[in-house]
């Protein structure tokens, strides 16, 4: 992939756009960089999809860099029934059920208690926001913002809070040693709070290959205040 490009269309490959004739339609569209993401799919999905990226990357005569998309630290909803919230409804956050009230469980220990007055909670990608309007010993009651049906599992981003996961999890380091051994040429990084996650990342990059340059780009996703307060490191 020529990297000196400095214009990049991104297009994200899933299921239903992993078939050659797909894949060469988006390329007639523009996409000169295809997205993996690895929330989802096995490593040999993503093997396969990689393939034939290239293949049709070679059958067009155009340069197609590949993005690996790692996971990040997930915070999902810890609930295992679905229940509706309401615009203007106060309900209580917390990471185990302290009521038998309406309640929004999150599978982290380190959240809930991290939460504080004002910071924004986002369920499914934004689709519900609810908003801390009080902290407690166990918990936070939270307002919420735009209401609709919380789902088991549903992934959860807490953008003002400060917290102290780590931008690499297990997941990510085995996932980031399949796609350097797929030689991708660039790999995004999710949830990042500050510079050090990323030299890191790029540490654990020339391990795994062994050698300092040639490494593949590293996109860094500004998902969260603290990366944006960190912006200038």
């Amino acid at each position: 992939m020529d990297s000196r490009k400095k214009t990049k269309i991104v297009a994200t490959i899933g299921l239903a756009s992993e078939d050659k004739e797909i894949l060469r339609k988006i390329v007639d569209a523009g996409m000169n960089v295809a997205r993996l993401n690895f929330s989802h799919g096995t490593h040999e999905w993503h093997g396969n999809a990689i393939k034939k990226i290239r293949e049709v990357s070679k059958e067009a005569g155009r340069p197609i860099g590949i993005l690996a998309d790692l996971q990040g630290p997930r915070i999902r909803v810890g609930n295992t029934e679905p229940f509706e919230i309401e615009k203007g409804e106060i309900i209580s956050v917390s990471d185990i059920k302290t009521t038998d009230e309406k309640e929004l469980i999150i599978d982290s220990d380190r959240v809930a208690s991290a939460l504080q007055v004002g910071e924004r909670i986002m369920v499914e990608d934004g689709v519900m926001r609810l908003k801390v309007v009080e902290k407690l010993e166990n918990s936070v009651k939270a307002e919420v913002l735009n209401g609709g049906t919380i789902k088991p599992r549903k992934g959860i981003n807490v953008p003002d809070t400060r917290l102290h996961f780590g931008a690499v999890t297990e997941k990510d380091r085995k996932d980031l040693e399949f796609v350097l051994g797929q030689e991708v040429d660039f790999v995004a990084m999710s949830f990042v709070s500050n510079a050090k996650e990323v030299l890191e990342m790029r540490e654990n990059i020339k391990r795994i290959l062994g050698r300092e340059d040639s490494l593949p780009q590293i996109v860094v996703k500004i998902e969260r205040k603290e990366a944006i307060d960190n912006l200038e490191d």
